[in-house]
């Protein structure tokens, strides 16, 4: 399962294009440039019940328009109600949605797991600095259901191979917790691995109170 964005919405028939800078004429094609007419109709733009008042970078008012039957929507206004982080860069006119508040690394929230309530989100692989060494996949996990949880790992395998690792992650219920699959260097060496760049795993939840099993997931595979 690779990491990538997964920005879902404005399903309703209307196509959301990127508008970066002032909405002007001739408009931006792929590649060069064309006239067309700007059509300009009070458009607003309402999400979750509330209206968005789209400004630009420098807080100036922006106003989404038309062309041929295509509406263009301000990328920062509905980016930042949305709670994403807007960056441009001019040289390769590149316009970058992100999720804020993630761990280094992490580009975007991955779900991995969810299920009766809990919900795991993969965070990325790093080196660990653990006394033992090796590196760690780390994850988010969210119990909203009721009952106090506990998470392992079974049938675990590094780059294809099989190897042990180290994982027991006990979520109270209504709490959220990170965590980390553990894969220490020894068993990795004897591997003949050195970077860990993908790992495969089973989810084994269980009830932390009456130790009675709960959840078994479909093998998981996670890339870095």
């Amino acid at each position: 399962m690779n990491k990538k964005g997964k920005l879902k919405w404005f399903s309703l028939g209307v196509a959301v294009c990127i508008l970066v800078s002032l909405l002007v004429t001739p408009t931006l094609a792929s590649n060069g440039s064309r006239t067309a007419k700007l059509f300009f109709r009070d458009i607003k733009i309402v999400l979750n019940g509330s209206e968005i008042q789209p400004v630009n970078a420098d807080g100036a008012a922006v106003e989404p328009f038309i062309i041929d039957g295509t509406t263009y929507l301000p990328v920062r206004a509905v980016a930042n109600a949305l709670g994403l982080e807007v960056e441009w860069t001019e040289e390769s006119s590149t316009v970058t949605l992100t999720t804020p508040g993630l761990p280094e690394g992490a580009l975007s929230e991955d779900v991995i797991m969810d299920a009766n309530g809990v919900k795991v989100t993969y965070l990325g692989i790093e080196k660990t600095d653990n006394y033992m060494g090796g590196w760690a996949v780390k994850l988010l996990v969210e119990n909203t259901s009721a009952r106090n949880y506990t998470l392992q790992v079974r049938n675990t395998s590094a780059n294809g191979f099989m190897t042990d690792c180290v994982f027991s992650c006990s979520v109270a219920a209504g709490k959220s917790a990170y965590d980390e699959i553990l894969y220490y260097n020894d068993p990795l060496q004897a591997a003949g691995i050195g970077e860990v760049t993908e790992a495969e795993f089973t989810f084994h939840m269980f009830d932390s109170d009456t130790w009675l099993a709960d959840y078994d997931s479909q093998p998981v595979r996670v890339v870095k």
